[in-house]
């Protein structure tokens, strides 16, 4: 392209707006976040993140002997580990007075 006697290779005048690669996505993103129910669903996204957090510090990262039954077992146990300790924690945190020691925490209702 001829250069004009304008332009003397100066960069034209005005501004000009780039728009990300992936506008159209993030906008759609903003938008889908005014809905309350996402809202919702991502603030439970942290009780997912530190159920795994605790399986992992109580011992769910490695199975620690060989096989899948022994891998099931302690799975189990760590799962079962983490959801005492959380149950002893809302029991603690409660304001109702805590159960005698000798009733079941959760009795029989049949």
């Amino acid at each position: 392209m001829p250069a004009t006697p304008k332009s003397k290779g100066r960069p034209p005048k005005g501004k000009r707006l780039v728009l990300h690669a992936d506008e159209q996505e993030l906008r759609a993103a903003r938008a889908a976040w005014e809905d309350p129910a996402l809202r919702e669903e991502y603030r439970r996204r942290g009780e997912g993140e530190s159920l795994i957090a605790r399986m992992v510090r109580y011992g769910a990262r490695q199975a620690r002997a060989f096989g899948l039954a022994a891998a099931n077992l302690q799975a189990h146990a760590v799962a079962m580990t983490a959801n005492l300790a959380l149950l002893a924690r809302r029991l603690l945190l409660a304001d109702a007075p805590l159960p005698h020691p000798m009733l079941p925490l959760f009795p029989d209702t049949t």
